[in-house]
């Protein structure tokens, strides 16, 4: 066996792996998690290798009555209009780490994983038959 082979097969299959968490990470959430309604805050600007992106920060209370802000994990890169309401869902002991409960917010990231890794996984079924 080659070592590209190996390189990309062992690549392929960790980033399943990942992909296999992120996706059981939202399911939990999906499953476990307490809904609360948020609003858009403001809008902070980062700068990223793309340029300028705009990244919303949302915050809502949490089921002890605590204020609690975080910004969404997939970014689109323009603003969101201040004062506009989303569905947040967030495990109970773990606030800070709430999502917006969206499809792409959810479900996006694992998917992303799972097609960067199956071309790992060809590049590995490639070079195994000479392709």
């Amino acid at each position: 066996m080659s070592f590209g082979f190996l390189f990309c097969l062992i690549c392929g299959l960790a980033i399943w792996g990942v992909a296999f968490a992120v996706n059981r990470a939202a399911s939990r959430l999906r499953r476990e998690g307490l809904r609360a309604q948020g609003t858009v805050i403001d809008n902070v600007e980062v700068r990223g290798d793309s340029g300028r992106e705009w990244v919303p920060v949302i915050g809502f209370t949490d089921n002890l009555g605590y204020p609690v802000e975080f910004s969404p994990s997939v970014r689109t890169g323009r603003k969101w209009p201040p004062g506009r309401t989303v569905k947040v869902v967030y495990l109970p002991d773990r606030p800070h780490a709430a999502r917006v409960e969206s499809w792409s917010e959810l479900r996006l990231g694992a998917l992303g994983l799972f097609v960067f890794g199956a071309m790992f996984i060809g590049a590995a079924i490639a070079i195994a038959t000479g392709h």
